[in-house]
């Protein structure tokens, strides 16, 4: 399965268009200073470390899915899956953050990811965008914290209770479209994931559990 780069740039902007949202009413309605602010700041240490074998660990031993050229399947980044096995497996916060940390860090849009799960289906994500190669001058630290649960085997619902871009907390009215949006984005793409089965995904305190089915191997292909 492969996406056009052009189905993918739409993708990645419905992701990301919360943010360029709180851009658009930043220099609209506020001027240049809160877009300074929106730019600034300091990223949020959520205290989650992780090292490459975390990512090993969970792509290879426990998820049992091979990933080539990982540098490559950043978000938005084209892509190709085959075959699909059974999961039944637990995923540390550790684990979590050095997977979208090690897909992102070279091309992608976010940097020194870090995803501390909070349990009760709660979790946050601090990271440092970079969203330069998407035409956008964002680059200041991003915290979020929220909750997710799955809805179906491709599904899944997300809702966010806090969004702060550099240092500025973004306000409630586009705070609540951020849950919309990844909600429409995440199922737009687990909908095209063959090989894919949700039958049970739980977030617990500091580790999430996942039962169902993965795709075998993956292949990231970059902007093509």
């Amino acid at each position: 399965m492969s996406r056009t780069a052009e189905g993918k740039l739409v993708k990645v902007l419905k992701f990301v268009s919360i943010i360029v949202l709180v851009v658009v009413v930043a220099v609209v309605g506020y001027g240049g200073y809160v877009y300074w602010r929106i730019n600034s700041g300091t990223q949020r240490d959520l205290g989650v470390r992780y090292t490459a074998d975390d990512y090993t660990r969970a792509v290879t031993d426990k998820a049992g899915v091979g990933i080539t050229d990982p540098d490559q399947l950043y978000l938005g980044a084209d892509f190709q899956i085959s075959g699909s096995h059974d999961v039944d497996q637990t995923f540390t916060e550790a684990e979590i953050s050095a997977i979208l940390n090690t897909l992102n860090q070279a091309n992608g849009p976010l940097k020194n990811v870090q995803v501390r799960l909070l349990g009760k289906g709660r979790g946050e994500i601090s990271a440092q965008l970079d969203f330069h190669k998407y035409g956008l001058s964002l680059d200041g630290p991003f915290y979020a914290t929220g909750g997710a649960s799955s809805t179906g085997s491709r599904s899944a619902s997300f809702r966010a209770d806090q969004v702060v871009v550099g240092d500025y907390t973004v306000p409630g009215w586009i705070r609540d479209r951020v849950g919309n949006e990844v909600t429409a984005w995440v199922n737009d793409e687990l909908g095209k994931v063959e090989g894919l089965d949700i039958q049970s995904a739980e977030i617990g305190n500091g580790a999430a559990q996942f039962r169902g089915s993965l795709p075998t191997s993956i292949t990231g292909l970059g902007d093509q």
